[in-house]
């Protein structure tokens, strides 16, 4: 919740490599088990696929912003 309400400043680089950390953790996690449970069905696996297209636009658009230096 703090991260949603204070994080997104310009040049908090620790937002964007925690949303990186949470969603690589998230997103590997549950791909590693079905590929180790035997179970790849696409559909079934499509809101994994789904959510890691969106969070990685979301950290590319996100980048240039928490990366740039803050304004005094």
């Amino acid at each position: 919740m703090m991260l949603g309400l204070w994080g997104r400043r310009r040049g908090e680089t620790w937002v964007w490599w925690t949303l990186f950390g949470a969603a690589t953790a998230g997103s590997a996690s549950a791909l590693a088990i079905h590929f180790f449970i035997h179970y790849m069905a696409f559909i079934h696996l499509l809101p994994v696929y789904f959510g890691t297209a969106l969070l990685a636009t979301a950290l590319t658009l996100s980048r240039p912003y928490l990366f740039a230096h803050p304004r005094l």
